[in-house]
């Protein structure tokens, strides 16, 4: 037994682990998780604005075009100027955004060397955007007022595209390209880590085969086997039993009845030759042999009584209770013995033999122990608040002190001294508990010496109907 409680827990301590490593694995699984997606949509916030970069300096350079070479109204120059301030704005501001001089709604973009190089080396895109920005801006100052020459700005307009085209664009185009090549290698961690926290789980799993559950299932099979063997070992003191009880039914009555029957001859043949002592002594071990005869008998009838199969089936308690004031109705009548029944019993699911005794050795021994003139016996059930029928049997007999309300149902124990006529073998109440833990149900006593005593039980076959 200890064996297999240090199995046990050393299993329990493998699987705490085994929960905890697996429980490690899922919550590391979703922060990367997390983390993998909050990076993409950074990721994705900083390739659309290298992007839209690049779009703003084409829109810059056809503005600055526009402005200088086409042959336009004045509103509709000051027009494309208002659009190329704006444009201008947008790009500078960007700009801050991708090398990390500003953070964008508390994004801040986390910029790789690689990318630095290509922003801030010299000639880079740091100092190219610069260039371009400040062309503009002189172009937008040279048009903003009305009725100028455009060919004062023309040296300008050339210089911007040609920066634009040579330059700008596609050092926007390698960043915004370096930007792609790391968002795509971040991915890709994340799918390896991925892959080793998969792995991570499913070597834990195979260990979890390999030292919970195949020990789990030999201490399983094991124990399994342990109550194949008690119950084949059970099974053999049960039949041992039976031939103990074949024993004490037939070799252990027989010297009892050649002992009443000789103490029966010596009663018959010398009786006269015998004076009053002899004879009260003969009396009383006849008497002794009656009653040790009995015991046998209630003792065989114990042993059988936890092992026989019930016959199970619906039983009116109305017609136990009527059957047994029949068979008993000479001693209700001698004993003034009232039997108040409040409500109607139910039918019940149960043995209907084997209550029968039930009620019999109760309402009997209501009637023993009871020196009342009127003997008044109650019989009744109520329903709990979980629908389960709670039976009693009350009588208003001598009390049950309550240090005995436990031992009163061992088998041949006896409370009070008892008149000779009525002396029983001590066995009727360890019956009654026997009936009813065999039907599921327990049972307990409520008394007040002198007063009454309530016996209470429960009966749980199957289902009970009201």
């Amino acid at each position: 037994m200890f064996h297999n409680l240090n199995i046990s827990q050393s299993l329990e301590r493998r699987y705490v682990l085994a929960v905890g490593l697996i429980a490690f694995v899922l919550i590391a699984s979703f922060f990367v998780f997390n983390q993998h997606v909050a990076r993409g949509a950074d990721d994705s916030k900083v390739i659309n604005m290298s992007g839209k970069q690049r779009m703003l300096s084409q829109r810059i350079a056809l503005l600055s075009h526009m402005i200088a070479y086409h042959n336009i109204t004045d509103e509709a120059r000051q027009d494309y100027i208002s659009k190329l301030s704006s444009a201008l704005e947008t790009l500078k501001q960007n700009h801050k955004y991708l090398s990390g001089e500003e953070t964008l709604n508390g994004f801040n973009i986390q910029i790789s060397e690689e990318t630095k190089r290509l922003i801030f080396a010299p000639e880079g895109l740091n100092e190219n955007l610069d260039k371009f920005f400040n062309l503009a801006l002189q172009i937008k100052e040279t048009f903003k007022i009305s009725g100028v020459d455009v060919s004062k700005g023309s040296k300008e307009v050339d210089q911007l595209v040609a920066l634009a085209l040579d330059k700008v664009l596609f050092q926007l185009d390698q960043v915004v390209t370096q930007y792609e090549k790391e968002a795509l290698g971040r991915v890709q961690q994340s799918k390896d880590l991925h892959v080793i926290l998969f792995i991570i789980g499913l070597v834990i799993l195979t260990l979890e085969i390999t030292f919970i559950f195949e020990p789990m299932t030999y201490l399983i099979a094991k124990s399994m086997k342990e109550i194949e063997d008690k119950n084949f070992k059970l099974k053999i003191s049960n039949q041992e039993l039976d031939d103990f009880a074949y024993i004490a039914s037939h070799d252990l009555k027989e010297p009892l009845r050649g002992l009443a029957n000789n103490a029966s001859f010596l009663q018959e043949d010398y009786g006269e030759q015998l004076d009053q002592g002899a004879q009260k002594r003969l009396n009383r071990m006849i008497h002794l042999c009656a009653r040790m005869e009995k015991l046998i008998d209630d003792l065989l009838y114990f042993s059988r009584l936890g092992r026989h199969e019930l016959a199970i089936r619906e039983t009116d308690l109305n017609e136990v209770i009527k059957d047994i004031i029949s068979l008993m109705e000479n001693t209700i009548e001698e004993e003034n013995v009232q039997i108040h029944i409040p409500q109607k019993l139910p039918t019940i699911i149960c043995d209907k033999t084997k209550i029968t005794e039930l009620y019999r050795n109760l309402i009997t021994n209501a009637i023993k122990y009871n020196d009342k003139d009127t003997k008044i016996i109650e019989i009744g059930f109520s329903i709990q608040e979980d629908k389960t029928l709670l039976f009693y049997v009350k009588d208003n007999g001598i009390g049950i002190d309550p240090v005995f309300y436990e031992s009163v149902f061992r088998i041949f124990k006896r409370l009070n001294e008892e008149d000779e006529k009525i002396r029983g073998s001590g066995v009727g109440l360890t019956f009654v508990k026997k009936i009813v833990e065999r039907h599921n149900g327990r049972i307990w006593v409520d008394s007040n010496l002198g007063e009454y005593t309530t016996f209470y039980f429960t009966l749980n076959m199957d289902q009970q109907n009201v």
